[in-house]
């Protein structure tokens, strides 16, 4: 590893139920014997035995910082909880400085992606060889329902909300996950690419008002980086100063077909480098690199990029590094 970054300690979180476990837990031990030189705790996800993000990460507090690389073999669901983690007010400050790689798992896989690319036959070997501790700042969404109540959403991605928050919810379903599709070559992104369109087929509008103007909206989003939900490769970078917001107004297959071809075209989209507000007058459907959550009619919504990065070890990127 001579050009890439010394690591003291590697911890490896594992998903057992993720998609692509067996493919990840191969990587798992190809890691093990190239870092062989220094400690590797391997942790495995059980939320029956209380074995959580939270309280595994709690064991391993005061292990985290700059010289631990934290892998995840998991979906993005699994690193959205380790990044909200890190980035939590609770943890202590040094966690936001350890080196995140995920590792391939789950369906989408968008953040690792973005990193490394895929995850052909020697990318271990060579990230840790090449790869840089890169800053990331992620996407924040503030929810302040009617009743008073404040959730806070962390991503690395993406968020958004309408038709794709409601599509992402119909993809995790289990009967979504088990179906007989996925064990046919290319059925599972046939059926996703169908839920997807039925879905944006079948929503309803809802309506959100900003800057003192109601609109009736199918889909909103606001992007970080260069993929998703596997679209690529879009015209942004997870290190770009600002983030980018797509407003979808029509349903028809044309404007749905228009819409997607906006994404690859950086002039297409609102750049900001402030936060974004408006309230949810409907109840919708939002998530937040592709974890679902359910949006209250009247609720206050606020995204913005947090001021602090977390960091991620990165070939692609590299040449952003910190």
């Amino acid at each position: 590893m001579e050009n890439g970054v010394v690591f003291k300690r590697v911890i490896i979180l594992v998903n057992p139920r993720s998609t692509q476990i067996t493919a990840a837990r191969s990587r798992i031990a190809l890691l093990k014997r190239l870092m062989s030189h220094v400690p590797v705790r391997i942790m495995e996800l059980d939320v029956d035995q209380g074995h959580t993000t939270a309280s595994l990460l709690n064991s391993e507090q005061k292990h985290l910082g700059k010289g631990t690389l934290l892998c995840i073999a998991g979906g993005d669901g699994t690193v959205n909880s380790v990044l909200k983690y890190l980035m939590s007010s609770d943890s202590p400050k040094e966690a936001a400085q350890t080196v995140l790689l995920p590792l391939w798992g789950g369906n989408a896989n968008d953040l690792a992606h973005m990193l490394n690319g895929p995850a052909f036959k020697n990318a271990i070997p060579d990230i840790l060889r090449r790869g840089q501790r890169v800053p990331i700042r992620p996407l924040c969404c503030e929810l302040n329902s009617p009743a008073g109540e404040r959730t806070l959403f962390i991503a690395s991605s993406y968020i958004s909300f309408g038709a794709s928050g409601l599509a992402a919810r119909r993809l995790n379903t289990l009967l979504h996950r088990g179906s007989n599709w996925h064990r046919v070559p290319g059925g599972r992104i046939l059926r996703e690419t169908f839920t997807v369109l039925e879905t944006f087929a079948r929503v309803s509008e809802f309506h959100i008002t900003e800057n003192s103007k109601t609109t009736g909206i199918y889909e909103r989003i606001f992007i970080n980086g260069s993929r998703i939900a596997k679209v690529r490769p879009l015209p942004l970078k997870l290190t770009d100063d600002a983030f980018y917001k797509l407003t979808i107004k029509e349903k028809r297959f044309r404007a749905v077909v228009m819409y997607l071809r906006e994404l690859f075209r950086r002039p297409q989209a609102e750049q900001t480098r402030e936060e974004v507000s408006f309230v949810c007058e409907d109840k919708a459907w939002g998530q937040a690199d592709g974890e679902t959550f359910r949006v209250a009619a009247g609720t206050k919504v606020r995204v913005y990029r947090l001021p602090t990065p977390f960091y991620a070890l990165s070939t692609k990127l590299a040449e952003r590094r910190s």
